[in-house]
């Protein structure tokens, strides 16, 4: 047997070969938005050649036929349905980036907040700290307490000094007083 391949004598064991997916894909750049709308527009008509067979097989009760799938094959490659192909699989790529930037948008959006929010408590954990730090110690403790017994002093004096009845005329309500002159004026009518 010789290195170089010969075709084969017979015509059943010939590959058929689909062109569409050299002239969707492999005729564009690598890393291209076009490289991605050949290949979905190359999924599209994988999607319509499937969906032709099941439908061609409900129809007649059997596979189609060489012929049948040339005929097919021949009518998606003609250039206007090529360039529907791309047009479809253009708006399918776009919609889909709009919906992820949206989406990515709306998450880093989200973030920002939380991280400005995090920033924000931070800082005032840090100012409440800064101000606890400053007025704190033994001593502080020490002269709170010195000036809270002094005012709690000086009010139980007031009150020793005062007396309890003239303290108690201070907050009487004023209302038994009106209700008291009241009944005097009513008595002596």
């Amino acid at each position: 047997m010789s290195g170089s391949q010969q075709p084969p004598e017979d015509e059943s064991q010939v590959c058929d070969y689909n062109p569409l997916f050299e002239t969707l894909v492999e005729k564009t750049e690598e890393g291209t938005p076009e490289r991605i709308i050949g290949m979905l527009a190359y999924a599209d008509y994988k999607s319509a050649k499937c969906g032709w067979v099941k439908e061609f097989r409900a129809k007649r009760g059997m596979y189609p036929t060489r012929q049948d799938m040339q005929s097919f094959i021949d009518a998606y490659s003609q250039p206007i349905t090529l360039k529907n192909l791309r047009a479809g699989a253009q708006t399918t790529l776009y919609e889909h980036a709009e919906f992820y930037t949206q989406d990515r948008i709306s998450g880093i959006k989200e973030d920002l907040e939380n991280d400005a929010r995090a920033q924000q408590l931070a800082t005032h954990h840090d100012s409440l700290k800064n101000v606890v730090n400053s007025h704190s110690g033994p001593w502080t403790a020490f002269w709170i307490g010195i000036g809270s017994n002094f005012v709690f002093t000086l009010v139980l004096f007031f009150l020793a000094l005062f007396g309890r009845d003239q303290f108690r005329d201070l907050f009487e309500d004023k209302s038994s007083d009106n209700r008291a002159a009241k009944e005097v004026s009513d008595s002596s009518h």
